[in-house]
């Protein structure tokens, strides 16, 4: 486990310092050492788990509900088998996150296998149940074009199920993930899950994919929509997730106080429905988009007792 009243106070130093964490051209004595020790703290903690600590147990209180059967069965589901949402094992165990692990996803014909990759995507595969396994993810590659310095694979997951159930199904990549607990600012890597939704007409994935078309859409294709990034969506990890023949998205919320102190923040879980929007409409514009929320969990730690 952390230490978190430590990892607190590396924190404060981190945002009241002029330079990243490591303390370099702070102008104080000790500066240096200090944020060499921060960034040891931290770097620990972002190799094993996320910073909230991977035996932190959670319990999830129903708040709001729009559909008993739904809220009351999810909360079985939360309170059941994602009582301890960050707990994953370090990247450096040999074969944990291996091809044939738990934590691998299948593969898109042509993709070979990365462990750095898969940890990478740990929050979008584990905890789960078979309202989570309905979704058959698969995971490919995409690159960037407009940086040329930078052309690496990076991971995206692809799976094909009528996300806004309108009776058609849809192409959804995720080609972003939430990588831990804090959200991203200086050094912390932070990270939020985001999704495009494709007409599946309109999407050919036998084709190099780059991230510029996941805004824009392939060359004479419709452009998709987008969830996450997007006001009215201020979720940081977003699963989908099938109940009775129906889709529903799980998302994660974070409240911070104006202080970021860790034992302050507020932590949901909304269960929503897509109903469509987040169209790109050119130039910096989107449509509205349109979600409608089930059920809301505050989650709160439990204390060992």
């Amino acid at each position: 486990m952390v230490d978190l009243p430590k990892l607190r106070r590396c924190v404060r130093f981190g945002q009241d310092s002029s330079s990243s964490v490591t303390g370099v051209g702070t102008g104080q004595a000790g500066g240096n050492l200090r944020g060499v020790a921060c960034a040891l703290l931290l770097s620990v903690a972002w190799a094993g788990t996320a910073i909230a600590g991977d035996l932190d147990r959670y319990r999830y209180v129903l708040e709001e509900s729009k559909d008993d059967k739904v809220c009351r069965h999810m909360e079985k589901v939360y309170n059941g088998y994602f009582a301890f949402p960050w707990k994953r094992p370090m990247l450096d165990r040999e074969g944990t996150y291996g091809p044939n692990s738990r934590y691998a996803f299948p593969k898109l014909p042509g993709v070979t296998h990365d462990d750095r990759m898969t940890f990478d995507m740990t929050y979008s595969r584990l905890p789960s149940t078979p309202e989570f396994d309905a979704i058959e993810w698969k995971e490919g590659r995409y690159r960037f074009v407009v940086r040329r310095d930078d052309h690496r694979d990076r991971p995206m997951l692809v799976a094909e199920f009528d996300i806004d159930n309108n009776g058609r199904a849809d192409i959804v990549i995720k080609p972003q993930f939430i990588l831990g607990f804090y959200p991203s600012r200086r050094s912390w890597p932070g990270g939020e899950d985001a999704f495009f939704v494709f007409d599946k007409r309109e999407i050919d994935l036998s084709q190099p994919l780059t991230f510029e078309m996941f805004y824009e859409g392939q060359s004479g294709r419709k452009k998709p929509a987008r969830i996450g990034f997007a006001p009215g969506a201020p979720y940081r990890l977003i699963r989908p997730f099938v109940l009775d023949g129906l889709t529903y998205l799980s998302a994660y919320q974070q409240d911070w106080p104006d202080d970021d102190d860790i034992a302050k923040v507020r932590e949901h879980v909304d269960v929503l429905r897509y109903r469509g929007g987040a169209e790109n409409l050119g130039k910096g514009g989107w449509s509205p988009l349109q979600i409608d929320r089930v059920c809301r969990f505050r989650m709160t730690t439990v204390k060992p007792q």
